[in-house]
């Protein structure tokens, strides 16, 4: 007959499933893999990243030891400081001068 012996249908089912379930296995490896490698590269990337970074910072720290301990200067503050005391300087030589021309005058009043 053509019809299947409850057996052979089991077998069959079971047989669908087994070729269903490698299948899946499968898909389920390339999707592991895919993320493993992803994984991989994300991690390669962020320990350089991170590499750099501290390298950056052991450079920002050092630099901020240096001008902490006098070893660099930042020049465009050096110079603005020099003109303000050079006007500073100016003011009171302007000042002496003019008390200087003042104590002249009274003396000349005085007398």
């Amino acid at each position: 007959g053509g019809a299947l012996s409850p057996v052979t249908r089991v077998v069959s089912l079971l047989k669908g499933l087994q070729e269903k379930v490698e299948a899946d296995h499968k898909a389920e490896e390339d999707l592991f893999e895919k993320y493993e490698c992803w994984a991989k590269s994300v991690i390669r990337a962020k320990t350089l990243s991170n590499e750099k970074a501290k390298t950056r910072k052991d450079s920002l720290d050092q630099y901020v030891a240096d001008l902490d301990a006098g070893r660099i200067e930042l020049t465009s503050e050096r110079v603005d400081l020099e003109k303000e005391i050079s006007g500073l300087s100016q003011d009171i030589e302007t000042a002496e001068a003019m008390r200087a021309k003042e104590h002249e005058d009274y003396l000349a009043a005085k007398d």
